[in-house]
């Protein structure tokens, strides 16, 4: 029976894996103009020279939160979250800070045999994922650069990861199976099933805060942003629900 609901997790990733688009997240440069700067002859005075219309800055966030609302009901539709683009939009994650290389996701990926511990080895270099989420399923999307047409793909119930690319506009996966000894994602209790008494047990724990009782720290972070809290009773709810759909 359990080879039979791992085929079916296969089958589910790999189903959601080939019908799932890649995100794109765009950066334009913009080109520079050179100017000729004309040598000083005068001892600067510290007033800058006047202008026929005064010019007005305005510095507002009005862009940026809108920007995250809408990132936000994106992922809503999606049932997931953009969590790299989120940090990026409230301040706490630099706009050009590093990605993961596929080099650098390929030796991780031959040294560590769990995703649970995948993920971790990633997210010291590439800090958040681009994206956690799925219904049924949870996947976890890496970009490997930030035109979104090159990633990796791990689905934790599925035990696999894929390396998805685009070829002139053609979608290219190489899908793979991981070793997991460690367990899947939010059996809290680590009774070896996913159900409501994992719900009821995180829940418990989150009120009464007694970390002793949490047998594994890494299988109740469902969210996979490095804490124990109520976002991941609410991932955990999004899977059972899931799975009993």
């Amino acid at each position: 029976m359990k080879k039979m609901n791992g085929f079916i997790a296969a089958a589910a990733c790999a189903g959601l894996l080939a019908g799932f688009g890649a995100m794109t997240f765009s950066a334009r440069a913009a080109e520079n103009e050179s100017v000729d700067i004309p040598e000083a002859t005068e001892e600067y005075t510290g007033t800058l020279p006047v202008t026929s219309e005064p010019v007005v800055t305005t510095v507002t966030t009005s862009d940026a939160n809108s920007e995250l609302e809408e990132l936000r009901r994106k992922g809503q539709r999606m049932v997931g979250q953009f969590v790299r683009q989120e940090k990026i939009l409230l301040g706490e994650l630099a706009p050009d800070a590093p990605r993961i290389t596929l080099d650098e996701a390929n030796d991780i990926i031959s040294r560590y045999g769990t995703a649970q511990e995948i993920i971790r080895e990633f997210d010291i270099i590439h800090k958040y994922p681009d994206y956690i989420g799925g219904s049924g399923v949870t996947n976890v999307e890496y970009l490997l650069d930030d035109s979104g047409e090159d990633m990796i793909n791990i689905c934790l119930e599925g035990d696999m990861f894929a390396h998805i690319s685009f070829d002139n506009g053609e979608r290219q996966a190489e899908m793979y199976r991981l070793d997991s000894d460690l367990g899947v994602a939010g059996d809290v209790n680590r009774d070896g099933e996913l159900n409501i008494s994992d719900l009821v047990f995180l829940q418990r724990w989150l009120i009464n805060k007694d970390k002793n009782e949490l047998p594994d720290r890494r299988l109740a972070d469902v969210n996979y942003d490095g804490d124990v809290d109520v976002f991941d009773l609410i991932a955990l709810k999004k899977l059972i629900i899931g799975k009993l759909l």
